[in-house]
C-alpha cells in the first residue's frame, strides 16, 4: 500500500468510514424522531378533520283527520272520472307538533321516504290522473303531480312549534279503466328531518 507524508492510505480510508458511521448515528438520533413526530402530527390532524357530526332526530307528533280521502262517488263503476267529478277535492288536516328541543332545518313533507327511497303511493295510483298537494294559508304546493314525487319544505321549525297544513288529493278527468272502482288503498306520507336523516310517517287511505 502506498504512503503519503508518512500516512498509509488504509488509515485515511478507515478514518473516513468511521466519520460516515458517526454522522449516520447522529442523523438517526436527531432527525428520525422529528420526522416520525411530523408524520404523527399530520395523521392526527387529518383524523380530527373527518370526525362526523351526529345530529339527533327531534321528537315529532303527527296527527291527521280524517284518515282517508274518499273518492267513491267520483270514480265511476267503469273506473272513469267525469269532468264534473274531477273538480272535487278531498282534504286531510295534518298537524305536526315539534316536541323536541332543537330547531329543525328544512323539514320536508313528501310521499317518498328520503331515507329508504320507498314510495308511499301504491302502483295503481302512481298515475298522472292522481294528485296530492300541501295547502297552507299562503300556497298550494304539489307533492305528487304528473306521476312525479315532489316535496314541501319548511325552512325552519322551532322547538314547540305546531304546524297545521291540509293534505289535499284530487282526481283528474279520466277515461274508463284509469281507476279501479270500490277499492281501498293505503298511502304513507313522510315527514323528513334532513340533517338527522330520519323520517316519521303517517298513513292515509284512498277510497275509490
Amino acid at each position: 500500500m502506498a504512503e503519503f507524508a508518512g500516512i498509509r492510505w488504509s488509515q485515511v480510508l478507515a478514518g473516513a468510514l468511521m466519520g460516515l458511521i458517526i454522522a449516520g448515528l447522529w442523523a438517526t438520533v436527531f432527525y428520525a424522531p422529528s420526522v416520525a413526530q411530523a408524520w404523527y402530527d399530520t395523521g392526527y390532524e387529518a383524523g380530527k378533520a373527518v370526525v362526523p357530526v351526529v345530529v339527533v332526530p327531534q321528537a315529532l307528533t303527527l296527527a291527521r283527520t280524517p284518515d282517508n280521502w274518499d273518492f267513491a262517488i267520483e270514480v265511476a263503476s267503469d273506473g272513469s272520472v267525469s269532468a264534473a267529478a274531477a273538480e272535487n277535492t278531498e282534504n286531510v288536516a295534518l298537524t305536526i307538533t315539534h316536541a323536541g328541543t332543537v330547531s329543525i332545518n328544512n323539514l320536508t313533507i313528501t310521499m317518498r321516504d328520503p331515507v329508504t327511497a320507498k314510495d308511499g303511493i301504491p302502483s295503481d295510483l302512481e298515475i298522472a290522473s292522481f294528485e296530492i298537494y300541501i295547502k297552507t294559508d299562503a300556497s298550494l304546493i304539489p307533492i305528487y303531480k304528473d306521476a312525479t314525487y315532489l316535496s314541501y319544505v319548511k325552512p325552519v321549525t322551532v322547538a314547540g312549534e305546531v304546524i297545521s297544513v291540509v293534505v289535499q288529493a284530487t282526481l283528474k278527468q279520466s277515461p274508463a279503466g284509469t281507476f279501479k272502482d270500490n277499492q281501498s288503498y293505503s298511502l304513507t306520507l313522510y315527514v323528513y328531518q334532513p340533517e338527522a336523516s330520519y323520517s316519521n310517517s303517517v298513513t292515509v287511505a284512498v277510497l275509490t
